[in-house]
């Protein structure tokens, strides 16, 4: 929990000057990286996991508020399964197409293809 607490942290950054308008899938971040087994990663721009609107934060030291920008992700605490859990959650399913072999134990990967918005 403490490694995605970090996670969280790291992938918050300040809505612009737009503030609550500010669409925060457009406000550059860091890209996440998920090294998976024999070679495999998968990769996250700040516009693939952003909230689109951004959340009003108040200090605790000054009282103003502050629009930030916050990643899709939520902490997990599965003991039963172990201590270094990750769940891939909406914003990896909105890039990669997956496919789940349950009999083999296995998981596969590719970009998705999304139609263009219509204009």
């Amino acid at each position: 929990r403490q490694g995605l607490q970090s996670l969280l942290a790291v992938t918050a950054r300040t809505a612009g000057s737009e503030g609550t308008g500010q669409d925060c899938r457009a406000v550059s971040g860091p890209d996440l990286i998920f090294d998976l087994a024999d070679g495999l990663s998968l990769q996250l721009g700040a516009e693939d996991y952003s909230r689109p609107a951004p959340t009003t934060v108040k200090s605790s030291v000054t009282g103003e508020s502050h629009a930030i920008c916050r990643a899709m992700l939520l902490p997990v605490d599965m003991p039963a399964v172990g201590s270094k859990v990750f769940l891939f959650g909406e914003p990896v399913l909105q890039k990669y197409y997956t496919v789940f072999d349950a009999r083999e134990f296995r998981v596969g990967f590719a970009l998705a293809e999304h139609d263009a918005p219509a204009s």
